[in-house]
């Protein structure tokens, strides 16, 4: 593959030689964000010849300044402005291109037009969480995490018979696709073909229920608000972006509550907190850890003018960590609920904040509403196994033991 390759590293910049892709990064990326976070502002990151931030300001900003930190070269290491590479729509897209389909995303994936599907996802969650407690100790990924997305979202966009199976690790390819050719990404395209020919397929005019979000998105076409072509991409980025995160984030959430005694009891006493929680745990862990921009004009941030035209990589989840921004009311390594997440960058910011939210907090909201109410106690019955990609964190596997009320 090829990757654009500046001369050298800016006047000044700290120099990092890790791979941060590498599987012992991966297997412990927190003591590597710490790191990143002690060395300044802005790192080169020698091994790809790119630039990356991970404290919390920077960070944020440069989410916020699409002018400046552009997503359109894409959002993986790749230069697609050198490569030729087709873009995703939406993820890496700039105005004015990234208009239209943002529009449409808003409008069929906002709370007011979720809320018909809230009653079918918390009878699913409460049905996932009652055959937990038959069970007592079980895999909360397994058991919970994976199967109320895998369960929700092909039915809310109108995808239906069988072959769902596939959907984890298709999007699992997609988010290791953003990384370099390494181990990960060549063992996650093993088969990607053929879950590739499935979604596809899928995701048709014809295949699709009416009344589903992929039939909004279908309808918006055929109004002219969208290109038909754009609307089958932007359909199956909604399968594929909706089911690897959520799964992460709705993972980080039970690893958090069971982790942290106090903070489930906390919760069990005062449900409003529930969505405290959830930002909460995905501050805590975030389900996207890094993606990349690139740069339409040298850049000063801090001590070092980063060079336009260069590949920046930022970490989400070490900014939402970074103590600088997350003190209070304890350390960030903490998950508490006393503490105010707002503004943690696990969704993103500014124009690329992730338009699927709502859909992963109303899934938080159902598995939540399910647990406290049927859940008396919840704790850790052994060693949690790390989720190993190259964008996204989270957990393969955590061993929980839940007892009911």
């Amino acid at each position: 593959m090829s990757y654009y390759t500046p001369a050298a590293a800016a006047d000044g910049v700290p120099i990092c030689d890790d791979d941060p892709f590498a599987t012992d990064v991966l297997l412990d990326p927190h003591a590597f964000y710490s790191k990143v976070r002690e060395m300044g502002d802005v790192i080169w990151l020698s091994r790809y010849r790119a630039y990356m931030i991970g404290r919390y300001a920077p960070v944020r900003n440069a989410l916020e300044d699409w002018q400046r930190f552009s997503s359109s070269a894409g959002v993986g290491i790749e230069d697609f402005e050198t490569t030729g590479h087709d873009r995703s729509l939406t993820l890496e897209e700039d105005p004015p291109f990234h208009d239209a389909s943002r529009a449409v995303f808003s409008h069929v994936l906002s709370p007011r037009s979720l809320q018909k599907l809230r009653d079918s996802w918390f009878d699913t969650a409460d049905g996932l969480v009652q055959s937990a407690l038959h069970i007592g100790t079980v895999d909360a990924v397994a058991a919970l995490a994976q199967p109320l997305p895998v369960a929700v979202i092909p039915q809310a966009l109108g995808v239906g018979g069988s072959g769902q199976e596939c959907l984890i690790p298709y999007a699992d390819y997609m988010f290791n696709s953003f990384g370099p050719e390494n181990d990960l990404r060549r063992a996650s395209s093993v088969g990607q073909e053929d879950r590739a020919a499935w979604v596809t397929a899928q995701l048709e005019l014809n295949k699709l229920a009416e009344s589903g979000i992929g039939g909004d998105i279908w309808a918006a076409s055929q109004r002219g608000l969208v290109d038909p072509d754009d609307a089958h991409l932007m359909v199956r980025a909604l399968l594929a972006a909706g089911m690897d995160t959520t799964v992460h984030g709705l993972g980080s959430l039970l690893y958090a509550l069971a982790s942290h005694p106090r903070q489930w009891e906390a919760l069990r006493r005062d449900p409003a907190l529930a969505s405290v929680a959830f930002d909460e745990a995905i501050r805590w862990e975030s389900p996207v850890h890094r993606f990349f921009r690139k740069t339409r004009e040298p850049v000063r941030i801090g001590d070092v003018t980063i060079p336009a035209n260069v590949k920046v990589l930022l970490l989400f989840a070490s900014a939402n960590r970074d103590a600088r921004r997350w003190s209070e009311p304890s350390e960030p390594e903490a998950f508490d609920l006393a503490r105010n997440p707002a503004g943690h960058v696990a969704f993103g910011m500014g124009i690329h904040q992730c338009v699927g939210q709502h859909v992963a907090r109303l899934e938080a909201s159902a598995l939540l509403h399910a647990m406290v109410t049927r859940v008396r106690s919840i704790e850790m019955a052994g060693d949690v196994t790390r989720n190993l990609n190259n964008s996204v964190g989270g957990w393969a596997s955590i061993p929980i033991q839940i007892t009911g009320c």
